[in-house]
């Protein structure tokens, strides 16, 4: 029977590049919006437009409706 091509490595003999990153307790903070954004933010949020990180109410709509047969 021929050697395995691939062997199993212990996660404590794995090099340390390859280890996952350490998590923290807290949450990052999030950075504060700029100005500019901030009133772009508000004036597309005025006239009913989406805005990024946000659910989008018409695309909710379209993909909630039935598919055709």
């Amino acid at each position: 029977m021929p050697e395995p091509r691939w062997s199993r490595v212990p996660l404590a003999e794995l090099p340390p590049q390859w280890a996952a990153p350490a998590v923290s307790a807290t949450p990052p903070t999030r950075p504060q919006d700029e100005p500019i954004y901030s009133q772009l933010a508000a004036e597309w949020r005025g006239t009913g437009r989406t805005l990024p990180g946000l659910q989008d109410r018409e695309w909710a709509e379209l993909v909630a409706r039935r598919t055709w047969r």
